[in-house]
């Protein structure tokens, strides 16, 4: 549908087919790293972890990578305000990101 595009203007029809490319492009590489994901995720230690938080609803596999790469080993929570403790308030590594969340903080 948007490959029939056509505008009026040669450059406006360039800048769009460039753009059109970008994003093609970055729908494949987006579909390559999730299938390299996958397919680490099915020899990985936490395999078991990420089909468990894949039964909870609105949890599909990025998400579920993403929590266990985020936390590591979800043992270490004893509790579930535990675990929403880590999630509410993240590691962080510069002076930037500890003035901003400090800021939201106190806000």
């Amino acid at each position: 549908m948007l490959r029939q595009l056509q505008f009026e203007h040669v450059p406006d029809q360039v800048v769009f087919a460039d753009y059109l490319a970008e994003v093609t492009a970055a729908g494949v590489r987006v579909k390559r790293l999730e299938a390299a994901l996958h397919q680490y995720a099915e020899t990985s230690a936490q395999v078991m972890v990420i089909r468990e938080l894949l039964a909870f609803r609105g949890i599909r596999f990025l998400s579920a990578v993403a929590v266990v790469v985020e936390t590591g080993d979800l043992r270490r929570f004893r509790t579930a305000p535990q675990f929403m403790a880590c999630a509410a308030h993240p590691l962080t590594h510069t002076s930037i990101s500890r003035a901003l969340v400090g800021n939201l903080a106190t806000a």
